[in-house]
């Protein structure tokens, strides 16, 4: 990487902070994202600087926090080969939202950009750039690209109007709240609707709040094992699940209604109804 190390190091506007271990790397990167909202790129070696990096990768990846993680990879005229810290590609393609492999310079412009734009779409989440070594020590032709990622929208006015419904018949509009651990800071902790962030330390009475709820709305929550009490954690007569991936809706819990979609569209339907 050393060649993209000295073009950001003579760079004013590109702050480079270096870090004594890759392990590290993602976690800086996903601590600075979640203190000031921007987006940091991380840069390892291949091989063991990727594999070292994975851990914080895949957290960021089950987070949502945009990542864009540059390997500094082995020529793919090499690749097969057994060059040094050469590692399969494949390996990373759970680990990160987009794994891309740039294996012609004509690709670069294009496939960065697409890496970027993959990385904050909704939902959120890391990106993984194999950049061959060879391509950042020399110059490359590459013509600018504008990329458009693949995204999906669902059709959520029928399961927004029942939530709407469902929600102004509870018998308390002016709910009590409570955030998982990775929440914490979404809503004030001196409000006195207040429950608590759930978890281990989730109060008793906190939980008898939920149990009795004839309506539990949750936002943007995975229902995992750490901040459910592995699922032991009461969720109402009746659920209401926003999720930007449909693959986390129906799946620790049964719910009663599904949205896909930002939570933010529900709140604005509410306010117009």
């Amino acid at each position: 990487t050393l060649p993209l190390d000295q073009t950001v190091a003579r760079r004013d506007k590109i702050a480079y902070v270096m870090a004594r271990h890759e392990t590290a790397i993602p976690h800086i990167a996903w601590g600075y994202y979640e203190a000031s909202g921007d987006v940091a790129a991380t840069v390892t070696v291949p091989g063991p600087g990727d594999t070292n990096a994975a851990h914080g990768l895949k957290n960021a990846y089950d987070d949502n926090v945009p990542i864009i993680h540059i390997s500094a990879d082995a020529s793919p005229e090499e690749f097969g080969k057994h060059p040094i810290h050469e590692i399969d590609p494949e390996t990373f393609d759970n680990v990160v939202k987009a794994n891309i492999n740039i294996e012609r310079p004509s690709q670069f412009r294009a496939e960065i950009n697409r890496g970027i734009e993959i990385a904050l779409t909704p939902p959120f989440g890391p990106v993984r750039l194999g950049i061959p070594s060879e391509f950042l020590a020399s110059e490359v032709v590459s013509s600018d690209a504008s990329v458009s990622p693949e995204r999906i929208e669902y059709e959520t006015e029928t399961a927004r109007s029942a939530a709407v419904e469902l929600l102004a018949e509870s018998r308390r509009p002016d709910s009590p709240v409570a955030v998982s651990v990775k929440g914490k800071g979404v809503f004030p902790e001196d409000d006195s609707r207040y429950l608590g962030s759930t978890g281990g330390d989730f109060p008793a009475g906190a939980r008898g709040v939920l149990e009795a709820a004839d309506v539990v709305l949750a936002i943007g929550c995975d229902f995992d094992g750490p901040n459910t009490a592995n699922w032991s954690l009461p969720m109402g007569d009746k659920l209401i699940h926003i999720n930007l991936d449909p693959a986390e809706i129906d799946v620790s819990y049964d719910t009663d209604i599904g949205i896909v979609g930002d939570g933010k569209g529900l709140f604005g339907y509410r306010r117009e109804s």
